[in-house]
């Protein structure tokens, strides 16, 4: 359960990635690829989460699957995600990439659902709506 102080810090993470990513992303993508835009707004919100990791355990990195696990997440699915987003984003029209954007929690869910068997409780029901 996530206390006030980590509550903030999640919530400020959040603020300053879609201030920045709507800010600063029009300056950058003229100069540099949408590729090292995206890492570099991901990596500032980053910044603001990294105070939790001194009260995180982090036992788990002393073993050899902790560190498959990390890469796995940080290499696959995060880098190369978001990678690829940036790339699509390249070739569709906007009004398309709003839409999937949008879209992607509800496929995510349903995903969670029918294959790995999550069940939603009464907040997350009621969270779309």
């Amino acid at each position: 359960m996530l206390t006030n102080l980590e509550f903030y810090l999640a919530l400020v993470a959040g603020f300053f990635l879609c201030v920045l990513f709507s800010s600063y992303f029009f300056c950058f993508v003229d100069d540099h690829p949408p590729q090292t835009v995206t890492a570099i707004v991901t990596c500032t919100g980053g910044l603001f989460l990294l105070p939790l990791l001194f009260k995180a355990n982090l036992e788990w990195l002393t073993e050899i699957n902790g560190w498959l696990v990390m890469l796995y997440l940080g290499l696959i699915a995060t880098a190369l995600a978001y990678w690829l987003f940036a790339t699509g984003l390249k070739t569709v029209q906007t009004s398309t990439a709003v839409t999937l954007t949008l879209a992607e929690p509800m496929v995510a869910t349903l995903l969670g659902i029918s294959v790995v068997g999550e069940r939603l409780g009464i907040m997350e029901f009621v969270d779309y709506f």
